[in-house]
């Protein structure tokens, strides 16, 4: 389970890090003279890579950290206790009416093979 996903989190990291050295190392070959020759072309190179590890960590952490639950004593505001009990009553009858439009379905289909 939680290692699987990792792994494949290291894995499209290595991808994405691979494409990117690939392009990096494309430009970097491409102006050679402007990158290695002066602090600006230092400046986006620091700037450039800061950037890519940040967006490879921010990646990592949104798929591997769960996404956690609503708090038991939240409540929306302006909502009364009773508007809540209204609202999980209304629901627990929905649910019981679907499940008994369950079991009658399931009477007529047996009614209808017999």
């Amino acid at each position: 389970g939680g290692y699987t996903m990792r792994g494949l989190v290291v894995l499209v990291s290595i991808f994405l890090s691979l494409i990117f050295v690939g392009v990096w190392l494309d430009e970097l070959l491409l102006y050679r003279a402007e990158w290695f020759g002066s602090y600006t072309g230092l400046l986006k190179t620091l700037f450039i890579h800061s950037l890519f590890a940040v967006t490879c960590l921010c990646y990592y952490k949104a798929i591997v950290t769960p996404p956690g639950t609503i708090p038991p004593e939240w409540k929306p505001q302006g909502c009364l206790q009773s508007d809540l009990e209204r609202a999980k009553q209304d629901a627990e009858d929905k649910a019981s009416h679907g499940a008994r439009l369950g079991q009658r379905k399931r009477k007529r289909r047996r009614k209808r093979k017999e």
